[in-house]
């Protein structure tokens, strides 16, 4: 994987914090960045920063879990409060109601704020249509995008590397087994 080491440098200082702004890491399956998210918030914990890690399927679904039994508030209250807020696989699984307004929930409440930092697998141009309110998902897009920095990682995915590093599957050597039904 290839990825802008100074920009990783940069991030490390924690000013984005200080600012409020975002980090997206944008790229394929198991270029690292999770492991470049969860790098850095454990370095802003070192800086005296509050920081929570979640992945997003599962903030949303404690969120709407919330609903059942009367914490909605204080467990979004959780996710409004840290210094840095890091939702790994953004956009890895559809929203759907009430998914989007708690996501949407999330990030007016800590916008300008406080540091929200992403991981995804979908380019920037794919995020409107995770939500099913279009509306919606552009204002919590433009909240997301406002200050952000985009940190893009390149090349093939860690797992798919054998111990001595070479490649066990490639995109060109893929294939698709369908067992036999007899």
């Amino acid at each position: 994987p290839s990825v802008n080491r100074q920009q990783l440098y940069d991030l490390a200082t924690c000013q984005f914090v200080e600012r409020a702004e975002g980090v997206w890491f944008l790229g394929p399956a198991g270029v690292g960045k999770s492991h470049l998210a969860q790098a850095l918030g454990h370095e802003a914990i070192r800086k005296g920063y509050d920081v929570v890690y979640v992945r997003t399927s599962a903030m949303l679904n404690h969120l709407n879990g919330g609903r059942a039994d009367g914490s909605y508030e204080r467990r979004l209250l959780s996710y409004m409060r840290p210094d840095v807020l890091i939702l790994d696989d953004f956009g890895l699984k559809p929203m759907r109601p009430p998914a989007a307004e708690d996501l949407y929930e999330v990030i007016e409440s800590r916008y300008q704020r406080s540091s929200t930092v992403l991981t995804t697998n979908r380019a920037f141009s794919e995020w409107l249509e995770l939500f099913d309110q279009p509306v919606l998902g552009s204002a919590a897009i433009d909240r997301l995008a406002h200050g952000a920095t985009q940190v893009t990682i390149t090349g093939e995915s860690y797992r798919a590397r054998g111990p001595k590093g070479e490649p066990l599957i490639s995109a060109r050597t893929a294939k698709t087994i369908i067992p036999d039904d007899k």
